[in-house]
């Protein structure tokens, strides 16, 4: 996959590995040295997932979820109206394929490991 999963975002150790499981989007990784737990994001697949996304909104009815980074997660809601999200985007596959997330989502494999802020649609890298 990328060089990305073995990190630990808590102790920075290099033994992660994730727990059995087929399928990857729901590994749950486990750090041997320090304990920490984590799933990746399902949409980049390069980012630690600490939010979860309803694939329909939940104001609308929606109760299917996904784990998302919180880049991933705020690009999404600054991309697309709700109406959007529930009527064309109700899928992981959709979104990726729409042109603004997919650009996003390329400028953001290039950069797995570091913090990134969304505001508006726009993207910057987190600098401190």
């Amino acid at each position: 996959m990328n060089e990305f999963f073995p990190i630990c975002p808590s102790c920075g150790g290099p033994r992660l590995g994730p727990v059995a499981e087929s399928n990857p989007l729901r590994w749950v990784y486990l750090c041997p040295d320090c304990g920490w737990r984590g799933r990746l994001c399902a949409l980049c697949l390069a980012g630690w997932a600490n939010s979860r996304h309803h694939l329909v909104p939940h104001s609308r009815g929606g109760h299917d979820t996904r784990p998302f980074c919180m880049p991933c997660h705020r690009m999404v809601h600054a991309t697309l109206a709700e109406k959007q999200l529930e009527r064309e985007f109700a899928t992981v596959e959709a979104l990726r394929a729409h042109p603004v997330i997919r650009q996003f989502l390329a400028w953001r494999r290039e950069r797995p490991g570091q913090d990134v802020t969304v505001r508006s649609g726009r993207w910057h890298q987190r600098f401190g």
